[in-house]
């Protein structure tokens, strides 16, 4: 008897002291909220800010950043020939990898309480020019000599109106700031020509422009960019945009050290109207589909409706200079990249 009465008793102050003990924690997961699971990752959670502000960012302000891996030798890794041929597609078929990028200072608003304020204006505007409309002589003229195309590059008469022209191409440091990222193959600093985009992702880039700035920006017509590489109405008829010498205002195969340059470089020439790089350093896509010129004359001619290949202008780095005449013409396959390949933008009046 004796030892059942100590069993019980012992049994009782057990019971006791796990009802203290539970007490204590109870008390101390109130007071310091020890197991606060608050700051688990959420699944939606998809940008980290501080505690008191958070981005709202809508679907159309993100944007797929174009791969950064090496592309394979394309087609304007060939030995250059004066040729007017078809580039072969770009050995990377494969569609690039993306990845969520937020423009910078475009189109992100900033939330605080209730109240929603606008991001930063767009850090950049590309240099604009104006080019007088006009009437010119399009295609292989007398002034390109023994170098004329007549057959692919056909003369014919072209009527213009104004509009604005970059006066460089798109360089990598704009592509970053609107589009988050960098795709081109030779990353050698912000005032190089970006290249390595597809026509379609140069849309893409043309679209969040115009949102940002309210302006109707777009790829030049070919009819735009030969008259506006040859100097407008104010054109000297020189062989090259802005000389007879193609070393004064290209970058091509002889002299590019294998590699794009900047587009600003002051040993190259503007030309007529100021505008920089319309011969060499990297081929510019244009609206228009590739097709032979017509031999009537015409009036803002926009090329055909539907095509396989999209127009290339200006000659590359790669090539020789009879690539980077004023009138010679390329056509491209809109889907590849190429590490020669880039774009400048308009504004029509």
């Amino acid at each position: 008897m004796e030892n059942e009465k100590s069993n019980r008793t012992f049994v009782t102050v057990l019971i006791v002291l796990g009802v203290i003990v539970a007490g204590i924690i109870g008390f101390l997961i109130a007071k310091h909220n020890i197991w606060d699971l608050s700051s688990e990752p959420n699944s939606n959670t998809a940008l980290a800010v501080t505690s008191d502000t958070t981005l709202a960012v809508t679907s159309d302000t993100l944007s797929a950043a174009a791969s950064d891996a090496t592309l394979a030798k394309n087609s304007d890794t060939t030995p250059a020939k004066a040729s007017d041929t078809t580039l072969t597609a770009s050995s990377n078929t494969n569609p690039a990898k993306t990845a969520i990028a937020i423009p910078s200072k475009t189109a992100a608003t900033t939330q605080k309480g209730n109240s929603t304020k606008k991001a930063s204006p767009l850090p950049f505007e590309p240099k604009m020019v104006l080019v007088k409309g006009g009437k010119f002589w399009m295609g292989c003229s007398g002034d390109q000599g023994k170098d004329c195309d007549t057959v692919k590059s056909r003369l014919h008469q072209v009527t213009l109106s104004d509009f604005h022209i970059g006066i460089y191409v798109v360089t990598q440091g704009e592509w970053k700031a609107l589009m988050g990222s960098n795709p081109s193959h030779f990353k050698k600093g912000d005032k190089y020509p970006v290249e390595n985009v597809t026509w379609a992702e140069v849309q893409d880039f043309i679209t969040k422009l115009n949102s940002a700035t309210g302006k109707k920006y777009r790829l030049p017509t070919e009819a735009e960019w030969e008259y506006a590489a040859r100097g407008g109405s104010i054109s000297k008829s020189y062989k090259y945009s802005g000389s007879n010498k193609s070393a004064e205002v290209a970058w091509y195969s002889d002299n590019s050290k294998n590699s794009t340059q900047p587009v600003n470089d002051p040993s190259k020439r503007s030309n007529e109207l100021g505008i920089h790089g319309m011969s060499g350093n990297v081929w510019e896509w244009c609206e228009d589909w590739y097709s032979p010129y017509k031999s009537s004359a015409q009036s803002n001619p926009k090329g055909p409706s539907t095509g396989i290949d999209r127009v290339a202008r200006g000659g590359s780095w790669y090539r020789d200079a009879t690539n980077s005449t004023v009138y010679f013409r390329n056509h491209m396959d809109p889907n590849n990249r190429y590490s020669s390949l880039g774009f400048r933008v308009v504004l029509s009046n």
